[in-house]
């Protein structure tokens, strides 16, 4: 009651906002009850930076893979690398890892093989896989989806993975740069479900240029004929680098309050489809100043994105453009450190940036043991 109050007075956020977080509290500790004890274990987020092409909204490290053969080779040996030395660490450290999710760009953008060596990497380099709560594979581009690819994941016990519609309008697609169809979104979830894949999150964008109300609901009632085990609604976000916002002119979107209603309509339709938030988060120039929020059937929250975006532990960035948080456990206080987000860059020094992060681990947990053996 007293954050409750707070909130209300010194933030002036709306009672329906201050409902929402304690809603999505709830459901995080109901998700992980241990949430706020977990700074003695890490996270790991290992980028792959290629994707089929690039969407117009798109400011993260993702280059075209056409043509990048040679520097896919390249860019994965370094990976490969980071992956054993910090995996070398945590072993020699006693340090358990909590979840790994594999992101990007779209981290299926590469070759079955090439997958299935990055897994068994994962397997060799990191201690006690077996017991990793949860590993995740950004599988966003239904066009980058083959039968091939998925017998990879099963086979090395991964079932959680990400498919992105954004929209079910084929104009819409066209207009953001993503180069499949509604149809393709929805062979790849159910060739997904037959090959195992139990829990499959899909995103959805408010906001997208040229729709509205109309479309957004055809959106959820195209959802409705799959339901995925959680939903992600973003809101759109002008970001700064993306090609959208170099070109504002060429896109047209909805006004504040078309956007709301469209955010209203998420709120309602995952509350009857007994779908829970979970977790949530803003960005500048957003759409109708609102948020992205997550949602999820019971017990199929993401561990990963409750652990990012809680900020209590340590998560390890590996690969092209990744980004490490170090959570100092005593004080909470937060380091960034970031690999490049250029291949050819990242390729010539992922050995340095290897060492850096495993010296802000030392350092990190080093402290942290020296602070509990006083303590004791």
């Amino acid at each position: 009651e007293e954050a409750h109050a707070e909130l209300k007075r010194d933030y002036l956020i709306h009672d329906e906002k201050i409902e929402l977080m304690q809603n999505i509290i709830d459901r995080q500790l109901k998700a992980v009850p241990d949430l706020y004890e977990l700074g003695q274990e890490v996270s790991i987020y290992i980028g792959i930076p290629f994707c089929p092409t690039k969407c117009a909204y798109c400011t993260f490290p993702a280059y075209a893979i056409r043509g990048q053969a040679g520097r896919v080779g390249s860019f994965l040996w370094g990976l490969h690398y980071e992956m054993q030395k910090i995996g070398e660490w945590l072993e020699e450290n006693d340090v358990s890892i909590t979840t790994v999710y594999f992101g990007g760009g779209t981290p299926t953008s590469i070759t079955a093989e090439e997958m299935d060596l990055l897994y068994e990497e994962m397997y060799r380099s990191f201690p006690d896989v077996k017991n990793i709560r949860e590993v995740t594979v950004e599988a966003g581009r239904p066009d980058t989806i083959t039968e091939e690819k998925l017998a990879v994941l099963k086979k090395w016990n991964i079932d959680r993975i990400s498919i992105n519609p954004q929209s079910y309008e084929n104009e819409t697609l066209k207009a953001i740069g993503r180069h499949h169809t509604v149809e393709e979104t929805i062979e790849k979830y159910h060739l997904s479900r037959n090959a195992g894949m139990s829990n499959i999150n899909m995103d959805l964008i408010i906001g997208l240029p040229g729709e509205g109300v109309k479309e957004f609901r055809n959106s959820l009632s195209e959802t409705e004929k799959l339901m995925p085990e959680s939903l992600t609604v973003h809101t759109l976000s002008f970001k700064r680098a993306s090609e959208m916002t170099k070109n504002k002119h060429k896109y047209k979107v909805a006004d504040r309050e078309e956007i709301v209603a469209m955010m209203d309509d998420a709120v309602s339709w995952t509350k009857q489809h007994g779908y829970h938030p979970y977790y949530l988060y803003r960005q500048k120039n957003i759409l109708g100043n609102l948020e992205n929020i997550g949602y999820s059937l019971p017990g199929q929250e993401s561990i990963y994105n409750i652990m990012i975006m809680e900020e209590k532990q340590t998560i390890i960035g590996i690969g092209c453009g990744a980004a490490s948080k170090f959570v100092d456990p005593r004080t909470g206080k937060i380091t960034h450190f970031s690999n490049p987000k250029d291949p050819k860059t990242y390729n010539d020094r992922f050995e340095h940036y290897t060492n850096e992060k495993i010296r802000y681990l030392s350092e990190l947990f080093q402290k942290h043991a020296k602070s509990g053996s006083q303590q004791e």
